[in-house]
């Protein structure tokens, strides 16, 4: 039987202080893009958005992005996480309310810009 993402011990890693970094692989070939992986995490361990924004940070810092590139993200993902009560449903594409679904979900902390990075 395969692994669910349920069966990923996400919290204990987070809480032994772990540092965990979301990636979609290859999107051609598995056909997930970074912002589902943020939304299946979500649904398979119940993460909050400052768990969600955290975890994004921790990808960031860890990281070989040149330093400009890693402010610039982690600035994003503060903004996505302060405008979490700003998002409104009807918005142009590649924002971060564009990428939550109809559930409410609001997709990656960071929005696009981390997603294309």
């Amino acid at each position: 039987m395969a692994a669910t993402p349920a069966d990923v011990p996400l919290r204990t890693l987070l809480e032994a202080g772990i540092e965990v970094a979301l990636g979609a692989d290859d999107p051609l070939l598995f056909g997930q893009r970074l912002t589902a992986q943020y939304r299946l995490v979500r649904q398979a361990h119940g993460l909050s958005d400052n768990e969600l924004a955290e975890l994004a940070r921790m990808s960031v810092r860890g990281s070989v992005a040149p330093a400009e590139v890693r402010t610039r993200l982690l600035a994003g993902i503060d903004a996505w996480l302060r405008d979490s009560d700003a998002v409104q449903p009807d918005t142009e594409p590649g924002s971060a309310a564009a990428l939550a679904p109809a559930s409410g979900d609001r997709g990656a902390p960071g929005g696009q810009e981390l997603v294309d990075q």
